[in-house]
């Protein structure tokens, strides 16, 4: 909190014994997409007004029962999140938090560009296959983003890509971004703009980020076709360091992941066009 009251902020999570337990889990995936995105309005709401001087208390509460105060005392509480995230490792992006949520909430899986190689896949089999409130996966980007920053530098200078291949692990996440970036990259051309340097970087790093969370959401899709319905979707979306929002392109909220070429080549022309306003 800040030594000055009259434009402290203060991020609190509380558990109340007296309220009613906040834990009420959503009973559908369009439920579960609701509660994400007012999470994530109060808390970007809360930092706007903070920026805008005014002293903000932001009170997340906490259920009981998340966090084993109404369990045996030689037992757990039970593991009960209603949405599965595969977020970035990016430490600016904590995903409970910008999300809104509690603990117990959500099944996080980070890892740098939000790739999804096997052990996450595998992650998210578990989550589906044993966690019985689960109702939304959600693949969540986010601005300026270093790992697709890294691919893109790959992409514009293959040489660099050469330094990084002796290293498997790190081929590994650069080589799961190539493709957004290549989409990307042709997005952008069909646009005829003349980029170089910085603002061809940026441009692509911009559209490449919202193009890997569609595809690696539409990937989902895919994987878990036979679980998906009103009660289990996929839905993805950017999260912008700068204004604390999780959108994609202008639309406030979370997004449906392409179901086709066409849609997915709308969505890239939309993203470069997106780009190339803002460099």
């Amino acid at each position: 909190m800040s030594d000055h009251p009259a434009t402290g902020l203060e991020l609190v999570w509380r558990y109340d014994p007296t309220a009613p337990d906040p834990s009420a889990p959503p009973e559908s995936a369009a439920a579960a997409q609701t509660l994400l995105e007012r999470g994530n309005q109060a808390f970007a709401d809360a930092l706007r007004r903070h920026a805008a001087g005014e002293a903000v208390r932001h009170v997340t509460p906490i259920g009981a029962q998340d966090v084993g105060l109404d369990a045996a005392a030689d037992s757990p509480p039970d593991h009960v999140p209603f949405a599965a995230v595969v977020g970035c490792s990016d430490a600016r992006v904590p995903l409970e938090l910008i999300l809104g949520q509690q603990a117990n909430d959500v099944f996080v899986v980070r890892v740098a560009g939000n790739v999804l190689g096997r052990e996450c896949l595998g992650s998210l089999e578990y989550a589906v296959a044993h966690l019985e409130r689960l109702r939304l996966l959600v693949v969540l980007g986010h601005t300026n983003c270093g790992a697709v920053r890294a691919a893109v530098d790959a992409y514009l200078d293959p040489p660099a890509y050469l330094v990084g291949a002796a290293d498997p692990p790190l081929r590994a996440i650069i080589d799961g971004l190539m493709a957004p970036v290549r989409a990307a990259a042709r997005a952008l051309d069909a646009f005829d703009a003349a980029l170089d340097g910085d603002d061809l970087r940026d441009a692509l790093v911009s559209t490449a980020v919202t193009l890997n969370a569609a595809v690696n959401a539409a990937s989902l899709r895919h994987v878990f076709r036979g679980s998906l319905g009103d009660r289990l979707n996929v839905r993805f979306g950017v999260y912008g360091l700068a204004d604390r929002t999780v959108s994609v392109l202008t639309q406030p909220g979370l997004g449906e992941p392409p179901r086709d070429q066409d849609a997915l080549d709308a969505l890239a022309r939309a993203a470069a066009s997106h780009a190339l306003g803002s460099v």
